[in-house]
């Protein structure tokens, strides 16, 4: 016989705290837009580069990223397509997600955890847990060599079904740090 937990329920909360728990935690909303502020700290720049906008997360593979400050700019990942539109007036870039590994990285880790697919996370992530349901983190080491030459690790904290952050350090040094306002 096979139980189904909510992860708020009391059998789920005598439960140690796991990925499976997590992920499904971080499943129960089908899609969502929040605010988001962003800092990207590059080695060729003396001062970090700060961003804020929205992200929304449509499952299973929508996810869209628009910046309000500094400037506006939107980008659609839809699949393996992405868009970008850096004004209202000309039309949209568009490139492969693959042809940029370090955008790959994360849109996988992000499309897999807000999924609640556990099994997509690990195949593409060695993934390490901390914390409890009040304040987790979770380390993600990307498995395919090509993810790996781009990112060396992705960092997602949060607590219960919330992300509260997402740290992606490239493996050339370049850090970006967002922090989600509002629950994704």
């Amino acid at each position: 016989m096979f139980v189904l937990l909510s992860p708020h329920s009391e059998l789920a909360s005598q439960t140690p705290w796991s990925l499976s728990r997590l992920t499904a935690a971080l499943a129960q909303d089908v899609g969502s837009t929040v605010r988001f502020s962003e800092e990207r700290q590059l080695q060729y720049l003396t001062e970090p580069l700060f961003l804020e906008g929205t992200l929304t997360f449509k499952p299973p593979g929508y996810l869209e990223r628009q910046v309000v400050q500094p400037k506006w700019q939107r980008m659609i990942i839809d699949g393996d397509l992405v868009s970008i539109e850096e004004n209202w007036k000309d039309p949209p870039i568009r490139v492969l997600l693959s042809d940029y590994p370090a955008l790959e990285a994360f849109v996988a880790a992000l499309r897999s955890i807000l999924a609640g697919d556990q099994r997509s996370l690990e195949r593409t992530y060695a993934t390490a847990l901390e914390g409890t349901e009040d304040a987790w983190l979770l380390s993600l080491t990307p498995r395919p060599q090509h993810l790996r030459d781009a990112v060396s690790e992705v960092r997602i904290t949060g607590a219960g079904g919330n992300i509260q952050s997402i740290e992606i350090m490239e493996s050339e040094g370049d850090r970006t740090i967002i922090t989600i306002h509002g629950k994704i």
